[in-house]
């Protein structure tokens, strides 16, 4: 009887250490993430306890400072450097020898696996997709573009390649009727939207988009998306983090 109640107290732990396991360890873990993302010269998210923040105040630009980030500047893998923040980032090698960057700055630094993976786009004129889009969202299937380009990506680890489609006649030289900007990713023949805006053509007006980066910023096998959004002169840039979440594309996080 008392080998019995034993056996059944090791069990009734063993479940509770194996409970523990599964669903505990893993959000305890996540809390300590930290990680900070730099896109261009000006937009900061900072990601802690959780929670990203749009990191915009003197004092918080300070503790991220004189840390080592990986940068990639015009889509070049650099290496890992030091930023400094004053009116923009500014970087700087071992020996504090400052290093050339562009406004096309990209870089990070995570003390956890930040998986950014590498990408291809390509032409996309003709396609069967954009021609649905465009009707979809009553453009005419003879639009001229700025850009159409798609990138093929398994960007969830499902063993399934989406394609990411990017199509814009922002900036053109003529005079459409309507301004649109489309970026939308096709799974198995079903269309998700990112980012998606029409408009009256109007001289300088219109968003030219940017795909900057694929990456895993949460530590889900599943990467989320990073666009820029380039507008006329001092209008500058919005940037976007996305996520799939719920069936839809979200921002996660913008510079807003």
């Amino acid at each position: 009887m008392k080998r019995r109640y034993i056996i059944s107290i090791i069990m009734v732990l063993v479940f509770g250490l194996i409970m523990f396991i599964a669903f505990c360890v893993d959000p305890i873990r996540k809390e300590s993430y930290e990680a900070t993302i730099v896109v261009g010269e000006n937009t900061t998210w900072n990601y802690s306890q959780k929670r990203w923040k749009k990191v915009s105040n003197e004092t918080d630009f300070q503790t991220l400072n004189w840390k080592k980030y990986q940068i990639f500047d015009n889509d070049e893998d650099k290496g890992e450097y030091y930023l400094v923040h004053s009116d923009k980032w500014y970087g700087f090698d071992n020996k504090r020898n400052a290093v050339n960057l562009s406004d096309m700055l990209f870089a990070y630094r995570s003390n956890y696996n930040m998986g950014l993976d590498t990408f291809v786009e390509e032409d996309a004129s003709s396609d069967e997709f954009i021609e649905k889009v465009l009707l979809d969202n009553d453009l005419s299937a003879e639009s001229e573009f700025t850009k159409s380009t798609k990138i093929s990506i398994d960007y969830d680890s499902d063993g399934i390649v989406e394609d990411f489609y990017t199509i814009t006649n922002a900036f053109i030289n003529s005079t459409p009727d309507k301004v649109f900007t489309i970026v939308f990713m096709v799974k198995e023949g079903e269309i998700s939207y990112l980012y998606n805006e029409t408009r009256a053509y109007k001289v300088y007006a219109g968003c030219f988009p940017e795909v900057i980066a694929f990456m895993d910023v949460n530590d889900d096998n599943k990467d989320e998306i990073i666009i820029s959004c380039f507008q006329y002169s001092n209008l500058g840039r919005i940037d976007m983090l996305y996520e799939f979440q719920d069936n839809k594309f979200k921002i996660l996080i913008s510079n807003q």
